[in-house]
């Protein structure tokens, strides 16, 4: 007997990625998929285009509180937690199923593309973390396993997947799925780039005292071992690695200041 598999997006003003994401999930080779997208009060037509497709719900503030609430109504025996700028390619969800096995969780491995400068500077970071298991993260949870590490903590938006992870590998087996996920990078300028970085570390403080050796691991900020396997990456594009170079000064800038920001308040 299939088993359901219920997917779960969190949005807010998604309504340029939000067709694209669901139209993915209809395309998918295995069918027994419960659809849910859980909104934060977006002005856009976000939630009347996931009407097309999934079950639409409206909770705040953040994302980890909108997946706790979407796992809270799914149904499947797998949940999955996936972003709007996500596109899955057709046999995610097939790979997925067939191969769970004894996992309490599975890794669905992406691959970022976008356009223009720094999007592209920010492709060439993303795709190094490919097969890297201090940043390729599980976004697929048995649901018994969520429930029984009480979901995402919602007080850490930015690293609350790595958070949850740092948990359940000391429950059980992750897996690793062939299947990408294909990431569609839309920030395009750096002060964007780091104006989200200091926000999602506003709570950084948090995780890292959860979750200290993989924290620590995951802060290098260039001599991580990702970067250093893909060094012809960077010899390849010259431009490209020095916009990396900037590009990681500014978000680590970020960092501490909203490391700063969130312990003061």
């Amino acid at each position: 007997m299939e088993k359901l598999v219920s997917i779960i997006v969190t949005t807010k003003n998604e309504e340029r990625n939000i067709e694209r994401f669901w139209k993915s999930v209809k395309n998918q080779s295995y069918k027994k998929i419960e659809c849910i997208t859980v909104d934060n009060n977006s002005n856009d037509k976000t939630k009347a285009i996931a009407k097309r497709y999934s079950s639409v719900y409206n909770k705040g503030p953040e994302r980890s509180a909108q997946r706790n609430f979407g796992a809270s109504k799914s149904k499947g025996y797998y949940l999955i937690f996936l972003d709007a700028d996500m596109e899955l390619t057709k046999d995610v969800i097939k790979d997925i199923v067939e191969n769970f096995e004894d996992n309490i969780a599975m890794i669905i491995p992406e691959r970022s593309i976008g356009n223009g400068f720094w999007q592209e500077v920010k492709v060439l970071e993303r795709n190094c973390y490919i097969n890297d298991r201090d940043m390729e993260l599980p976004r697929v949870y048995r649901r018994d396993t969520f429930f029984r590490l009480k979901g995402f903590d919602e007080n850490i938006t930015g690293q609350e997947i790595e958070d949850l992870y740092n948990s359940a590998i000391k429950l059980g087996k992750i897996g690793r799925i062939n299947n990408f996920i294909i990431h569609h990078e839309l920030i395009d300028s750096l002060w964007l780039i780091t104006k989200k970085k200091y926000y999602y570390c506003l709570t950084l403080r948090r995780y890292m005292n959860k979750s200290r050796d993989l924290s620590k691991r995951q802060a290098k900020v260039f001599l991580r071992p990702a970067f250093l396997r893909n060094w012809k990456s960077f010899l390849k594009r010259p431009g490209l690695a020095y916009g990396f170079f900037i590009m990681r000064l500014f978000e680590g800038f970020g960092a501490l200041y909203g490391l700063f920001k969130g312990k003061i308040s």
